[in-house]
């Protein structure tokens, strides 16, 4: 449990660090509601200065905070990120979620991907039908934690910022 509680804290930290840094580059934050948070969605980005066409940019926006191989691990990992395709219900995970955009943490920035074209990534190259029972040996294939329904994967955070419309925004 204690485990779980600082995941919980971890992750609210990450948000307000994104929070913060969204603000720093000029876009207004407008934080979630619980059922928008259902959706996979953190925040609602809007950036202050219109386009030249008079647009304001919006964005609805998952954050996830830095996360280690597995839970016995002190350290984080910045090599390898964690995809969720089935949250622990057996539901779609966040990768299926209703945000425009996923902001990884890594230790000195946001990486910032189109869920949808990290999406198209994913279901590309995860072997989804390749099971196995070692968090470090989820590479590419998939992996469910003992007595969940979660089905996940590891990328490598490379992969991610070789995305065609993957930012990164340095905190």
């Amino acid at each position: 449990m204690y485990i779980h509680k600082k995941s919980i804290a971890e992750g609210l930290q990450a948000e307000q660090r994104f929070k913060n840094l969204a603000e720093i580059r000029g876009f207004e934050v407008r934080e979630s509601t619980k059922e928008e948070q259902f959706d996979h969605i953190d925040f609602h980005l809007t950036l202050n200065s219109p386009t030249k066409e008079g647009v304001k940019l919006k964005a609805r926006v998952d954050v996830k905070a830095r996360k280690r191989l597995n839970r016995r691990n002190i350290d984080f990992e910045d090599e390898w990120v964690w995809i969720e395709l089935k949250n622990v219900m057996g539901k779609d995970g966040w990768l299926y979620g209703a945000s425009d955009f996923i902001a990884f943490e890594a230790e000195d920035s946001f990486i910032f991907s189109i869920r949808k074209e990290l999406l198209g990534f994913c279901e590309n190259k995860i072997d989804t039908k390749t099971r196995v029972h070692i968090s470090s040996q989820a590479k590419y294939v998939c992996y469910s934690r003992s007595g969940r329904q979660d089905l996940i994967s590891l990328i490598k955070m490379e992969d991610i910022k070789k995305l065609p419309n993957s930012t990164v925004w340095k905190k």
